[in-house]
């Protein structure tokens, strides 16, 4: 599946905000990562990750929501037959080349997601290899396979049924991408949605699992 990288410039986006050229060169530093701990949880330290998700949720990310939208109503929703319910802010990740950390593979239900869920996954970046998403082919069977994409491509797959997840990057070509739920209206249900905006658990300060529960509607 692809898109228009010229009518949805999303990439260019990404690397004004944290003030780069090329989003495959990222690289953060080694005191940033404990070994310990996932990857996607020291990349959520990592000081690029945080300053993205400062300059989305200031004045210049109004640009990148407005764009989202549009791919929304224009790209997603046409492959419905009828109106959706979708994550309002999609998750940002940054596999970073050097990182260090633990695969931690899952499944969204794992988290509370229910199966009505469909995610798309969209690279900001050549995807291949370990620097990729894996996604097992057969569910429960921990068959992982990575998914290869160019930038303009997306996946849509069933991430609260299928356990995915990243392994250690040995590219040397950092991964940035964005990803997203989708919900068809005929099975939404406000249980689906977020926490009160009052909540002030954990998940709830972390932008990338309070984003997955917060749904816009697409007509």
């Amino acid at each position: 599946m692809s898109f228009d990288t010229k009518e949805f410039p999303f990439h260019q986006l990404i690397a004004k905000f944290i003030d780069k050229g090329e989003l495959d060169t990222l690289k953060s530093n080694e005191e940033d990562f404990n070994k310990t701990d996932s990857f996607y949880k020291n990349m959520e330290s990592a000081p690029i990750f945080i300053k993205l998700y400062e300059a989305l949720e200031g004045i210049e990310g109004e640009a990148f929501y407005q764009l989202y939208t549009r791919f929304i109503s224009e790209v997603i929703r046409p492959q419905f037959q009828e109106p959706i319910y979708y994550q309002r802010k999609p998750s940002h990740r940054i596999l970073f080349r050097d990182i260090e950390g633990v695969a931690r593979f899952h499944k969204d239900s794992d988290y509370g997601h229910d199966e009505s869920e469909i995610n798309y996954w969209v690279p900001q970046t050549n995807a291949f290899g370990t620097n990729s998403i894996w996604i097992e082919k057969t569910q429960g069977k921990s068959d992982y396979a990575c998914v290869d994409l160019d930038l303009g491509e997306y996946l849509k797959f069933h991430g609260a049924v299928l356990s995915h997840g990243a392994k250690a990057n040995m590219t040397n070509k950092t991964r940035v991408s964005f990803d997203f739920r989708v919900i068809p209206a005929s099975k939404f249900n406000e249980a689906m949605a977020s926490k009160d905006a009052t909540d002030t658990s954990t998940e709830s300060k972390n932008p990338v699992m309070s984003n997955a529960r917060k749904f816009g509607y697409c007509e």
